[in-house]
Parts: C-alpha cells; structure tokens; sequence
C-alpha cells in the first residue's frame, strides 16, 4: 500500500505517539460527498490510518471534517472578512480539485489536486509581507510530503524524550510547540488569558508538599488564572485544584470503584462528574496522562497521554476545532 514505508518507519518508535484515531472508510465517503472531491487512494488510506487524530504527532495535517471545510473555505477567501483570520491574497487561483490538508496557521498550507492520480502532487502557498504570493509545485507527492513530515515529528519527539531523560527542558520548553500552535491560531480563539506567578505556584507546592512537573508548572504560568476555556474543562486555579484531590477519590468510593489513586496522582482536569484526569507526580517534568471514566463496567485508569504537553495540544486542538466551526457559521449567516 502507499504508507507502508510511513507505518513502518512509526513501529520502529512506538513509545513516541500517543492515541491514533483512525476514520471508518464511511466516514471517509461523507467527507468525498460534503467537499464534492474524490479522494486519491494515497490520501484514502491516510484517514483510515490516522483521519480523526494523528495523536499530536503530525501537526498541521487536517482529517477532521471541519478543519478541511475551514481550509478549503480560508484558502479561498470564501469566508467572512475578519483581520484575524488574514484570508489570502493568491496571484493563480485555486484549482477547482484543490483540497488543502495541510495548513501552518494563516501563512501556509499545502495541498493536492484530486484528479492528478494516487499519489498527487503537492502544491504549497506561503504568504509574502508586502504582496500576494503565488501557489507552487514543491515536487513531492503526498507520500513523500507525509514521510518528511513525520521524519521531523520524530526528531521533535526523539528531541523531547532525550530531554526528559536527563531532565532538562526542550528547546522552547515542554509547552513550546503548544504556544506555538496557540500563537498561529490566536486569530480564531477569542477570549482573555492569564498566567498565575511563581509565587502561587510556590504555595501550590507547599499546601500539596511536593513539587509540580515543569510542564505543569508552565502550563500555569502560561495561564493559570484563566484560560477562557481554551483547554476544556482544565483545572488551573488553586480554587478548584486542592478540592478535586479530595473530591476525585470520594467520587470513586462513593461509586464502589475496585481501583484507587496513587499517593503521588495530582488530578488537574474534569470532565464532569466522577470522570477525571490526572497524572503522577513522580514520573517525571511531563508526566503521562491518565483518566478515570464514569462507567460503572469499565471500573479502571486508562492511559490518555503519553506526555502532559500532548494532552494539552489535544485540548487546544479542540478549540481550534470548534472555533472553525463557529466561523463557518457566522460566515453562512451572511
């Protein structure tokens, strides 16, 4: 098949992805019908891979339905005028088969046409500071375009597993692709954030008697006040943090769970009643993630993330999601 150098080459490292989500081939024929393009075997047999989450792995690759209706409607300015969203100004206009399944921000994408056969070329745009640019050939098909990309996720990743080895932090720190994200995609999410100061989290640590992973200790420092609901149901303020300690394991006894939490776990997010996450705090800066679901026939922790700073960029991806969606609506009410 076309990515079985790709898949191949992802089982050689399987301690650093997290949650794949493939799409059933029915969902890949909805999304044919609702963007009016077929799609090429090589692109098919991606979403029935990975097309509803790539686990954080492959940013900037579009699956979902809304991100790719978003794309194709942003690339080609068919959307309502908002300077954040800063719609392109492109000197050759799309073709009609145009499907943009990549995209970096409002400054770049890439994409296929759909009738230029399996495996199609990729064409990419990049915005120019002082005047509309033109779309190019960048002479890689699909598979090669999605190899490439990953062979640089991997570096990041082998880069963020050898820092925490020796527990020292990344370049841009544990968050710093995160922040990234956010900074490319401020455009679109509305809504004030506010870190909290060393100080706090000083106190934090002392009310808990234990030091805070660096990742969360940066992910409070980035917004540890208020996040706008950025990242869900994320618990950030001391407020609400030191009482869901206690309520998490009184929701699981009052719920006659066979499991109990480990001395060390430190529950930061709820999703509601008696379904939350939390990660431990002795195993390591950016700990895994694990969640406990209320299901009275699944009484157990399943493992979320393999990394604190994934499970963020999952919840951010998500705002970005519905944030695309709350545009595409306003931009139909016009």
């Amino acid at each position: 098949m076309y990515l079985d150098r790709v898949q191949a080459r992802v089982r050689q490292y399987p301690q650093l992805y997290g949650r794949w989500q493939p799409c059933y081939p029915s969902w890949a024929n909805w999304l044919e019908q609702q963007l009016g393009l077929r799609f090429p075997p090589a692109y098919r047999e991606f979403l029935l891979w990975l097309g509803h989450w790539s686990g954080g792995l492959l940013d900037g690759i579009s699956c979902c339905w809304m991100h790719l209706e978003f794309n194709q409607r942003w690339a080609r300015g068919d959307l309502v005028e908002r300077e954040p969203l800063r719609l392109p100004t492109l000197v050759n206009a799309l073709p009609p088969d145009a499907l943009i399944f990549w995209r970096e921000g409002y400054d770049r994408f890439a994409f296929f046409r759909s009738g230029e056969g399996d495996d199609p070329p990729v064409y990419s745009w990049q915005r120019l500071a002082d005047k509309p640019s033109a779309w190019e050939p960048t002479g890689k098909s699909f598979v090669t375009f999605i190899e490439q990309e990953l062979e640089q996720a991997l570096r990041r990743r082998a880069a963020l597993e050898e820092a925490l080895t020796r527990r020292t932090p990344p370049p841009g720190g544990y968050l710093g692709r995160v922040r990234a994200r956010y900074e490319a995609m401020a455009g679109l999410l509305s809504g004030p954030i506010e870190g909290c100061s060393e100080q706090e989290i000083a106190e934090l640590e002392r009310i808990l008697q234990r030091r805070l992973p660096a990742a969360y200790r940066e992910l409070l420092l980035w917004l540890g006040h208020h996040h706008s609901g950025l990242l869900g149901e994320l618990a950030i303020s001391t407020d609400t943090l030191l009482p869901l300690q206690k309520q998490a394991r009184a929701w699981l006894q009052a719920d006659r769970v066979p499991v109990r939490l480990p001395d060390d776990a430190f529950v930061f997010y709820q999703r509601y009643e008696s379904a939350f996450g939390f990660f431990r705090l002795s195993e390591g800066e950016d700990p895994p993630v694990y969640g406990h679901l209320d299901d009275p026939r699944q009484p157990r922790f399943d493992w979320w993330h393999r990394h604190l700073s994934d499970f963020v960029m999952a919840q951010l991806e998500e705002s970005i999601a519905l944030a695309e969606r709350r545009c595409l609506w306003e931009s139909n009410q016009e």
